[in-house]
């Protein structure tokens, strides 16, 4: 978490770049950092109203980009070009990567999952809320609940609306000059000949990246981009950031899956917890061992020749050897190995039978229909 906060201010000054690119990015750093300090040394309330309204804009801006996006697809736009599918047949929806034919298209596929995964990087963080939730036993399962349904509007359909509106071929998507010209959104409203939304998307854009990373550390390292392009630099930090979450997810798996087994050892049933997630323990080993391929694999393409360079693997391989050391300085300095499954602590469930049924009665009493949807 703590290192992706140089990510999103290197993305919050290229998205800058698309307004003004003579300025030098140190400058726009520099002022980001002093806000954010000055937001983490006010008071709690303040913290959390700055970060709500950021919120709205973000969800605003992606409910909006779905609408108008549906409106230009569907001819909507001043061009009166009703695209619909087009672009799925010509020039198709997959593009080859590396190598021709289907397996680059396979190649293609597989290396965007790096990308992907940065934007879904962080969102386990919900767990952590409930220390400062009121009634977290009924709230965040709830929370967890949701999540599903955010994801599907907010990333599955908009990625959606994206590829029915731009083609894989744009010449736009490629290039690399370190502003938001290449911003699938952006590209797609300026083809339709609206020019003033493109200005609008990447305002609020950069807006979300600057709150993201209030909440975060490590910020002096944005001024690594100084020596190259920033949206060459930005990816390094994807890499690494989107690596480091995968091996934390993966962490989480392999806790997740011997809790389970803990439980089963102990003869508990799983009825006692507050949530209990389907198809277990069968989804937590599809999970792991789904991550373990990505993470392994995601620097594949410096591999192939005349692709290589020492700067990319590091980025996608760094990751795994910090972890490695960690552990192994962990384990040397604790001197404790794996607990056996029958000697995890659970004592703890006994006390949420004790709270459980007075917690769930207030919480529907207290909560109305649409709030208990929304959270």
């Amino acid at each position: 978490m703590a290192v992706t906060a140089p990510a999103e201010l290197s993305a919050a000054a290229t998205l800058i770049d698309f307004w003004n690119n003579y300025i030098n990015p140190a400058v726009w750093y520099s002022v980001f950092i002093m806000i954010i300090v000055v937001i983490n040394f006010c008071e709690v309330k303040i913290y959390g109203e700055s970060e709500v309204f950021f919120a709205i804009l973000k969800i605003l801006l992606i409910v909006g980009l779905i609408i108008a996006g549906l409106v230009v697809d569907l001819g909507g736009s001043p061009s009166g070009d009703r695209i619909g599918f087009r672009y799925w047949k010509n020039p198709g929806p997959f593009n080859a990567y590396l190598v021709p034919g289907n397996t680059g298209k396979f190649l293609g596929f597989w290396s965007s999952l790096i990308s992907a995964a940065y934007s879904y990087a962080n969102i386990q963080v919900v767990a952590i809320t409930g220390a400062e939730t009121k009634n977290p036993r009924v709230i965040i399962p709830n929370a967890i609940r949701m999540t599903f349904w955010r994801v599907l509007i907010f990333y599955v359909v908009s990625i959606l609306i994206v590829g029915m509106l731009v083609p894989y071929d744009d010449p736009n998507l490629g290039i690399s000059t370190g502003d938001a010209q290449q911003s699938p959104f952006v590209i797609a409203f300026q083809r339709a000949g609206i020019n003033v939304l493109p200005s609008i998307i990447n305002a609020i854009v950069c807006t979300s990246a600057f709150s993201l990373a209030a909440s975060l550390i490590f910020m002096p390292l944005v001024y690594l981009s100084l020596g190259s392009n920033s949206s060459v630099v930005f990816g390094w930090f994807v890499n690494i950031t989107t690596i480091a979450g995968l091996i934390g997810w993966l962490i989480i798996e392999v806790t997740y899956l011997r809790f389970f087994y803990a439980l089963k050892t102990q003869g508990i049933s799983r009825d006692r917890l507050a949530y209990k997630s389907p198809f277990q323990p069968y989804l937590a080993w599809v999970t792991a061992g789904a991550l373990i391929l990505v993470v392994l694999f995601s620097g594949y393409s410096v591999f192939f020749p005349g692709r290589w360079t020492v700067s990319t693997f590091l980025t996608y391989y760094v990751d795994i050897a910090i972890f490695v050391f960690l552990y192994i300085v962990a384990f040397f300095f604790s001197r404790s190995g794996i607990v056996a499954l029958e000697d995890v602590d659970l004592s703890e469930i006994a006390d949420v039978d004790h709270e459980k049924a007075g917690i769930l009665h207030s919480a529907d009493q207290n909560f109305s229909r649409w709030r208990k949807w929304i959270i």
